[in-house]
């Protein structure tokens, strides 16, 4: 493990993947009949931020919300099984749960149990934890309600005090509660979502996307993910673009968590922005080469950034 550790927050998830053989239409409906051969469990949103964390050799802790039932012990379980700080909350009415049914390696149907925050959700958390013994903090909002604005501007505020920087994978419109945040890593659709208007996946717009958001809710970074063109920085001082590798898209379930984590990542192990945005940008660009979501591990980041590694 290395040195530095990292605290995760937002929305935690219990990926459910029920792998068969579809081979007839029911006579019920014309629907395919899957006959179950095999069924497994992985972690899912900001626990897979945490997943690939440990995996590349970080030391974390993670905050989110469950509810006190079956799929919640399970998420505690493999929590516990990959050595991450368990700090997550029965705050949800519902842990939430993604069920992909696999057939042949196409995935068939997505069913989702979303998990709604009770009890006034992780509000009071906040003040319990000591940030100073964390060199980062990674916000993963699913827009599931575990990311509103008051524990946002709560963690943002704190953290400033800390001194600690803070990466953000975001969701939804509302970007006021990510003001003054060190950094944050939206997709294509995530830049619409917050413009409230659609933008071509193209360096102009992409560009003029960032700097609106950037100068609006005043964040020192932003990291635009653009698929198979690569990502971008943005900042007050630079404009610089980093592009794909090509590969063969096999499956993109949890990219977006490797690429923050790995942000993290070279963040916390003293890389310089711009190269931990490579990292992020061959670790996400392989992840998606793999079945199912997928964290990457520590030799396989080494092989992907050997080079880097070295400078």
């Amino acid at each position: 493990m290395t040195n530095g550790k990292i605290l995760i927050f937002g929305d935690v998830m219990l990926d459910k993947y029920v792998i068969g053989d579809a081979l007839r239409i029911s006579p019920e409906a014309p629907v395919p009949v899957v006959n179950i051969t095999n069924t497994y469990h992985t972690l899912g949103g900001a626990s897979n931020v945490a997943h690939n964390l440990v995996n590349v050799g970080v030391n974390n802790d993670i905050i989110g919300g469950i509810a006190p039932d079956e799929n919640g012990k399970l998420l505690q379980s493999l929590l516990q099984e990959k050595n991450i700080g368990d700090k997550l909350k029965e705050v949800l009415d519902v842990t939430i749960t993604k069920t992909r049914v696999i057939s042949r390696n196409q995935q068939m149907i997505r069913i989702d149990m979303e998990g709604k925050p009770i009890n006034g959700g992780l509000y009071n958390s906040i003040d319990q934890e000591d940030f100073a013994q964390y060199t980062h903090i990674i916000i993963s909002d699913y827009g599931k309600g575990s990311c509103d604005e008051s524990i946002m501007q709560k963690i943002l505020r704190k953290a400033e005090v800390a001194q600690i920087k803070v990466l953000i994978d975001p969701k939804g419109s509302n970007w006021e509660k990510y003001r003054g945040a060190y950094l944050v890593k939206p997709n294509i659709a995530e830049l619409e979502e917050a413009l409230g208007r659609k933008i071509s996946n193209e360096d102009n717009e992409v560009i003029e996307a960032c700097q609106i958001l950037l100068h609006k809710y005043d964040v020192q970074n932003i990291v635009a993910t653009r698929g198979e063109k690569g990502m971008v920085l943005l900042n007050k001082n630079m404009v610089h673009f980093f592009r794909a590798k090509k590969v063969e898209v096999y499956d993109v379930s949890g990219a977006g968590d490797t690429a923050i984590a790995i942000l993290g990542f070279g963040l916390s192990e003293g890389y310089s922005l711009e190269n931990s945005i490579i990292m992020a940008n061959l670790a996400s660009s392989y992840v998606v080469t793999r079945p199912q979501t997928y964290a990457i591990t520590k030799e396989e980041l080494k092989s992907l950034t050997s080079k880097i590694l070295k400078d």
